[in-house]
């Protein structure tokens, strides 16, 4: 899901402008942000622990 996201990035990244650029990576990074996975991560890392991903 990250790696896609950010393939997405990289593609919408060629705009001309730089704001348009800036405001699409925040909405992009937002939409993860309450992803199951990225929970699992974060508390995977603290406990020290293989993460069990989803893709959700």
């Amino acid at each position: 899901m990250v790696v896609r996201g950010a393939e997405e990035i990289l593609d919408h990244d060629r705009t001309p402008r730089v704001e348009a650029g800036l405001r699409y990576v925040s909405a992009r990074n937002a939409a993860l942000l309450p992803s199951y996975d990225l929970t699992e991560a974060v508390s995977a890392f603290g406990e020290r622990r293989a993460p069990h991903f989803t893709g959700g």
